[in-house]
């Protein structure tokens, strides 16, 4: 079996991924109450369309007990279908996805043939959980929705 060259581009389309996914994660770093703490604890590597590439997951801990995991976040990739890039939050109780969407993604054609975008409400590149998928809403994601994501895969209330 030979070994394939990455062309730039797809190196690039990696590269932007794995930014956003740093974005994201400095982000949620902030947002998280003063009794859990964040960090990026080890790498895996990620299999999509663009190749085999290294992508950090970020565990979410509590402040004062290391050893109790709340939640991580695993980078999936960045061919993701109707999205840019995917990250899984995994909990102890479940687990949910957020994806990267374009404002100017996905256009479908209605019954009626007008063309409009896939999901509701993307107002700008950026972090979304698809919040019901029968009715194609996506919500972006801030803190106050990652606090209630970390609450459905974990149960864990700040409270």
């Amino acid at each position: 079996m030979t070994n394939l060259v990455q062309s730039p581009l797809v190196e690039n389309k990696q590269q932007i991924y794995l930014q956003r996914v740093k974005l994201i994660y400095n982000q949620i770093k902030h947002w998280l109450p003063n009794n859990l703490k964040s960090a990026q604890t080890k790498n895996h590597y990620v299999i999509d369309e663009t190749g085999k590439y290294k992508a950090p997951i970020l565990s979410i801990f509590k402040q004062n007990e290391p050893n109790e995991l709340i939640a991580e976040l695993l980078p999936v990739g960045t061919t993701v279908l109707m999205g840019d890039g995917l990250i899984e939050i995994h909990g102890n109780f479940g687990e949910e996805s957020i994806i990267f969407l374009l404002k100017n993604g996905w256009l479908i054609q209605d019954r009626f043939g007008k063309q409009r975008p896939m999901y509701k409400e993307i107002n700008t590149d950026d972090w979304y959980w698809i919040e019901n998928a029968y009715r194609n809403k996506a919500s972006l994601v801030n803190k106050e929705m990652f606090l209630d994501l970390l609450k459905i895969v974990s149960l864990y209330d700040q409270t």
